[in-house]
């Protein structure tokens, strides 16, 4: 019967250490699989709010078209009583400034000479104010000091003729722009100029440059790039993309991150019931194979003794 009792212990030990395992592995492959889910499903989803920047970008460049037409319009109905009035032009650039954070507003001549106050920009005669000169409307992105501006440059027209050009540019890339989008997405925001942090939503990191430089040769050379990197001490899940202009012409590189103690938060959550779940149920399984094995040994016992 000692004997009996020996074994049974043994088979019971066995199953319990089995089962011990069993669940152990289970929940390491759950816990890896989960997080890599999450890490992917990050992934894809600050790959996804590229978008959302770029509609931001374009909703300043609508805005200085907007503003471009209506100077355009507004100077056209007083070209033909005033002329180049200084007055009229230092009004709509006053309002154009004021009213929609317009940096340069500036008027061109029928030769392609600033005629309006420098005080509201200065640029000089350039190849695209001459084609405006002559009827071409110009709307794009381009790049000045590091930063990218909205660039709206209009014709002027009196009647049949052209007697002028209007440029209006707005910056497109600022810190208001990089902390408008970091509290409606959830992810930070890093907008460069080459290599150097220009705008960033981390806290003390502008002016700095990155760390693995071959991330921004790949953006200008067109190849967005997602890794997993450590800043401040936390690791994220990143997305650097290049930013280009309307004919494809790159401008700069921008950074959304997701902090991945987020993923691990989350992963948390959900692996904690389940290793309870797990532990649960082998314990309610031992019990039961220790009952049936109690029984087992008092049945075979009581046959003996009969």
């Amino acid at each position: 019967m000692k004997k009996q009792k020996s074994v049974t212990r043994s088979i019971l030990l066995i199953i319990a250490v089995g089962i011990i395992l069993f669940s152990a592995l289970i929940c390491l492959v759950v816990n890896k699989n989960l997080r890599k889910g999450l890490e992917n499903n990050f992934s894809t989803e600050i790959q996804s709010q590229a978008s959302v920047i770029s509609a931001e970008m374009e909703e300043v460049l609508h805005t200085s078209e907007d503003i471009a037409r209506w100077v355009q319009d507004t100077f056209a109905d007083t070209y033909k009583e005033k002329g180049y009035d200084r007055t009229t032009m230092n009004q709509l650039a006053e309002y154009a400034k004021n009213n929609f954070d317009a940096e340069n507003i500036v008027f061109f001549n029928k030769f392609g000479m600033q005629i309006s106050s420098p005080r509201y920009g200065v640029v000089p005669k350039t190849p695209t104010i001459a084609e405006a000169i002559k009827g071409k409307e110009t709307i794009r992105y381009d790049k000045t000091g590091g930063k990218v501006y909205g660039t709206v440059i209009l014709p002027l027209k009196s009647d049949d003729s052209y007697f002028g050009a209007v440029e209006i540019r707005s910056a497109v890339t600022t810190q208001e722009l990089v902390d408008k989008i970091t509290s409606n997405i959830n992810c930070d925001i890093t907008i460069f100029d080459g290599t150097e942090r220009l705008f960033t939503s981390f806290e003390n990191m502008a002016g700095t440059t990155i760390e693995d430089a071959s991330i921004i040769e790949r953006a200008e050379n067109g190849e967005p790039t997602i890794a997993t990197i450590k800043l401040n001490g936390q690791q994220y899940i990143s997305y650097y993309y290049p930013l280009c202009d309307q004919e494809g012409n790159f401008l700069c590189t921008i950074f959304i991150g997701k902090n991945l103690k987020l993923a691990s938060t989350v992963a948390y959550n959900i692996f904690l019931p389940l290793v309870f779940v797990i532990f649960a149920f082998s314990i309610a399984l031992l019990l039961i194979l220790n009952d049936f094995f109690v029984q087992q040994f008092f049945y075979d016992d009581s046959k003996r003794q009969i």
